[in-house]
């Protein structure tokens, strides 16, 4: 009997002890809350950009995300409370808290440490907005006495012109723009916590491809060097993959970015850039001799020897539009025809699209020396007709 209470004496104040430790647990998982409404409203956007490229809107199943030094709260928007930018958010807080973090979407955000870190997605898909729902991250620091506050978007853009409908998706390539990061009340990105060089977007399931019109990729602000950045179209009719790549930085600004465009006319155009010379005309060897030189910008020089035994020397500027090429001369001449253009490796056939017999075939070449080089080194002959 004595060594039992003995054994009452040694434990009574282990029991105390994890009494207390239970109560301590408890109380903190326990935390009293205490409801919070307030108004918040976006710096420039939340989960989709309207059609003009900059009004913004909330939806009702919206999340928004507080964290009041205990817990990341889900807080939803008030029935009938949207008015554009604007909108009410409901939900509960620690009564002890004061000063407060948001963050916008809910989904995307974490606390550790006490800091938020988000998840920019590397996959988006876009559905029925011009951006994906919730790829827009946000951050904001207030008083729980304040009546409203603002979130600040800590992402940059990349817009995306689509002139055909048959893309089925997107995919960027550059330096940390997706991953997850710590970012302060400001929208600032303080730490990298994992860095992605590639996002992808993908049309919503139930269209397969892209509409036409302008979609917004979100992408983390950062700097890209020189032939790094690069977005590649990929095409659902299983054409080959349209590629373009920018050769300077690229920076992509918080709040900011740049714009590209998609148009299966800048494959034709960027495999049309380079040196060619006339091989054959209407179905027959020339008698003539014609030189083209095409630049990446649109520029088309143009030699000519036909009526003259000296080289004729014109410059123009190409348009590709519905699949027919024309030009204007540099005094405002308009070309002869427009054309429809195929180009089978070295090879480049016009096709005058009110003449299907008038048939001119390039192949690829060097320029020949002694070619003059600025219109004014050439004999001009205007009475003479130009080739294009």
């Amino acid at each position: 009997m004595k060594r039992f209470f003995k054994f009452l004496y040694y434990a009574t104040p282990l029991i105390v002890l994890m009494a207390c430790s239970v109560e301590q647990i408890s109380i903190e998982q326990s935390s009293k809350l205490e409801p919070l409404t307030i108004a918040i409203n976006g710096e420039m956007s939340r989960t989709y950009i309207g059609e003009d490229g900059k009004s913004v809107n909330w939806c009702y199943d919206d999340v928004v995300g507080i964290y009041d030094g205990v817990s990341l709260r889900e807080f939803t928007i008030v029935e009938g409370s949207i008015d554009g930018k604007t909108a009410q958010i409901t939900g509960m807080v620690a009564a002890e808290a004061t000063t407060l973090r948001a963050v916008y979407p809910y989904s995307a955000a974490e606390v550790v440490d006490g800091d938020i870190v988000l998840t920019a997605p590397d996959n988006q898909q876009i559905d029925d907005h011009t951006a994906m729902d919730g790829a827009i991250l946000s951050v904001a620091e207030f008083e729980k006495g304040s009546p409203a506050f603002t979130l600040k978007n800590i992402m940059g853009f990349l817009r995306i012109d689509i002139t055909e409908n048959d893309l089925h998706s997107v995919i960027v390539e550059g330096n940390g723009i997706a991953g997850k990061v710590k970012v302060d009340a400001e929208g600032n990105i303080t730490k990298v916590i994992e860095s992605k060089s590639q996002v992808t977007l993908v049309a919503g399931s139930a269209t397969e491809t892209f509409a036409i019109g302008s979609y917004y990729i979100t992408l983390l602000p950062g700097t890209t060097p020189a032939g790094n950045f690069k977005v590649t179209y990929k095409r659902s009719n299983n054409a080959s993959d349209l590629v373009k790549v920018v050769e300077r930085d690229i920076t992509i600004p918080r709040n900011g970015g740049f714009s590209t465009s998609y148009a299966p006319a800048d494959d034709t155009i960027a495999r049309m850039v380079g040196s060619w010379h006339l091989t054959e005309w209407a179905g027959s060897e020339p008698s003539f001799d014609v030189y083209l030189s095409i630049a990446e910008e649109g520029t088309v020089e143009l030699w000519q020897r036909i009526e003259s035994f000296e080289w004729e020397y014109f410059e123009s500027t190409m348009t590709y539009q519905g699949g027919l090429l024309s030009g204007t001369y540099q005094d405002g001449v308009e070309w002869r025809a427009s054309y429809e253009v195929t180009i089978d490796g070295d090879t480049m056939t016009w096709t005058d699209s009110l003449d299907p017999t008038d048939i001119s075939v390039y192949g690829r070449c060097e320029l020949p020396e002694g070619l003059p080089t600025k219109p004014a080194e050439a004999t001009r002959t205007t009475s003479t007709e130009r080739f294009l």
